[in-house]
């Protein structure tokens, strides 16, 4: 059975953190290599605590590095990051060619984990970056031949950080190593940059190169080839958010994607080199992502990035654990005894002809509010079974069980099957269906409010 099944729910996801070793700016404190990871470790853990705050508890997290996986590969290996860290994505940052003035432009490859065992044959391997008429690919022997181009008298560790940062290719050689694999492709999410937080990303405003006033820039055909090439963008900037979700000032839907090839999902992280950044991005832009935390739960934000992503400090669309119900446990020797769990948005139980849904339903209302299916089946006249025992778990704590009423009981409106049906032959004028909607409406205390208040004033006028 999945592991995850409330259907998709929010939480934070932060694909963009370096760690001790990594290739450039590696401030990470600690006096050498191995108390840069136990510090790094600890803060991990101190910063996600139990893991119930939900603005705190990180959910999946992308170890990044430059050209290369072996600082993942760690990170897996140690297996010591806290139990609310459900997955871990490889997230390969890189450099091409200029975008803007003579600064590079950064991008991100995040990989599903299943393939990175063969990415240095299939996708290091096959890069391809060409100086003084040699042509160099991003394995390490060749990162260390390119580096001492700069420098032949390092050792083999600085030549290595020296080719990285000497290794930027065209977007053409990239693109190149995609079409000849396809399949790489589809285990493949690419992000452009827009950080210029570290210095290297020419891009400081992603939805300017594209919202521009005047003729277009001798660049403008490049820029949209890249943002035609990646899936995401790196940013949190609010205009970027609006004019890749097709909501700018100037272009709609239509021209973003005639611009850019879809509708683009911002993601956001950390971007930490210092363990005070560690999941503390600037502003609290946190990154949620509506989801599974699967590879596969990553790539369903392609196909709908406003429903499935938000940049904010806040969990999105959260409710008070009052109106939720967490899961339902039933005891009786016809059904099972796993417990059925509830999203906290929508939740359809969907099944053939007596497979259970209505006996689920009644038997839950019957739990939390006995009197009014005994009200609601005077019409609806539906004979269902009765299970030994069904509890119903709150989030907020309560638990609501068949036979055990509680006198301030969370509130249901229950609707059995035919019942609507029936209500709706009577010949009255107002029937039981206009309460049902005045009950949900009147569910929320403002408008009961304004409710009470009209009522009352109609009654001063029909008194006078």
């Amino acid at each position: 059975m999945s592991a995850y099944q409330r259907g998709s729910e929010w939480r934070r996801w932060d694909l963009h953190i370096h760690t001790p070793g990594t290739i450039k700016n590696d401030l990470f404190s600690g006096a050498t290599l191995d108390e840069k990871w136990d510090n790094f470790y600890s803060d991990i853990a101190a910063y996600i605590g139990d893991g119930s705050d939900p603005t705190k508890c990180i959910t999946v997290i992308g170890i990044t590095d430059y050209l290369s996986v072996a600082n993942y590969n760690k990170v897996i290996c140690d297996n010591k990051l806290p139990n609310g860290v459900k997955f871990v994505l490889p997230n390969v940052e890189m450099r091409i060619q200029p975008i803007a003035a003579d600064s590079p432009v950064n991008i991100h490859f995040i990989f599903d984990p299943g393939i990175v065992d063969s990415l240095e044959s299939r996708f290091f391997s096959q890069l391809s970056f060409s100086h003084g008429g040699t042509n160099y690919s991003a394995a390490r022997d060749q990162l260390i031949r390119l580096g001492r181009k700069l420098d032949s008298s390092v050792d083999d560790i600085t030549a290595y950080k020296n080719g990285i940062q000497q290794f930027v290719p065209s977007l053409d050689s990239v693109k190149e190593v995609f079409e000849k694999d396809p399949d790489l492709r589809n285990y493949t999410i690419i992000a452009v940059s827009n950080s210029n937080s570290d210095g290297v990303s020419g891009a400081t405003n992603h939805s300017s190169y594209c919202e521009t006033e005047g003729a277009p820039s001798q660049l403008t055909l490049f820029r949209q080839s890249i943002y035609q090439f990646v899936d995401a963008i790196f940013s949190a900037k609010p205009s970027d958010i609006r004019y890749f979700l097709g909501e700018g000032t100037r272009d709609d839907i239509e021209t973003v994607i005639s611009k850019c090839g879809s509708l683009k999902p911002c993601l956001h992280g950390c971007d930490a080199h210092t363990n005070s950044k560690i999941f503390e991005p600037d502003e609290q832009r946190y990154c949620w992502i509506k989801s599974n935390p699967t590879f596969n739960g990553l790539r369903q934000v392609l196909y709908e990035p406003k429903e499935r992503v938000r940049i904010g400090s806040l969990k999105p669309e959260e409710k008070p654990s009052y109106y939720v119900i967490d899961r339902v446990e039933i005891e009786d020797s016809d059904f099972q005894t796993l417990p059925i769990y509830f999203s906290d948005k929508l939740t359809c139980i969907i099944g053939g002809k007596s497979t259970g849904k209505s006996i689920l339903l009644h038997n839950l209302a019957t739990a939390v509010d006995l009197k009014q299916v005994l009200q609601k089946n005077q019409t609806a006249k539906t004979n269902v079974k009765t299970l030994n025992q069904l509890k119903v778990f709150w989030a907020d704590g309560a638990v609501n069980s068949t036979g055990a009423q509680e006198i301030d009981a969370h509130k249901i409106i229950y609707i059995p099957q035919t019942y609507l049906n029936r209500l709706s032959d009577e010949n009255e004028e107002v029937t039981e269906i206009d309460k049902i909607i005045q009950d949900i409406i009147l569910i929320n205390q403002d408008t009961k409010r304004i409710y009470d208040e009209v009522q009352g004033r109609y009654g001063n006028i029909n008194h006078h």
